[in-house]
């Protein structure tokens, strides 16, 4: 049965190659399931900038926020990654080209992945404050680029 949802787009032919290389799945789609995904980013975006967690604490919350931002717009298409190795990079990059957030920030926001996982499992400094506000400002530029390129999530 065809869903009857106005949220629910078609996949783009760069989603249909990733669904064709089994990094990406059709999944049913549910209008509540997509708006639970916008609710927990902004949840964690909002966190984000809380004064009572940590530089640390607060550049994961920024990251878990832009995270779910990225897999609910990769929902909109009616796909989720299949959970392999590397799936949250993928759907990290996918999602914000999608949104049209520039290279430059995209990637920021993999290097903040990467520094964070380093964080957790070797003994690394800690982030550096201007760091974290910068991962802030991305967060929210995603936030508003999603906004725009997918205007009635958010209604």
């Amino acid at each position: 049965m065809p869903s009857t949802s106005t949220l629910l787009r078609p996949p783009t032919i760069e989603l249909e190659v990733l669904m064709w290389s089994r990094q990406l799945q059709k999944t049913r789609f549910d209008d509540y399931v997509a708006l639970r995904f916008l609710s927990n980013a902004i949840f964690s975006l909002r966190a984000a900038q809380s004064s009572e967690l940590g530089p640390t604490s607060r550049c994961q919350m920024a990251l878990e926020g832009i995270y779910a931002l990225c897999l609910g717009s990769i929902y909109l298409h009616g796909l989720l990654p299949l959970g392999q190795e590397g799936h949250r990079e993928l759907v990290i990059q996918v999602a914000t080209e999608l949104m049209g957030l520039p290279m430059a920030e995209r990637h920021q926001i993999l290097a903040a992945k990467k520094q964070l996982e380093a964080l957790t499992c070797d003994t690394v400094e800690s982030l550096d404050e201007q760091d974290v506000r910068y991962m802030g400002a991305i967060s929210h530029k995603a936030l508003s680029q999603a906004q725009h390129v997918y205007p009635d999530w958010f209604e």
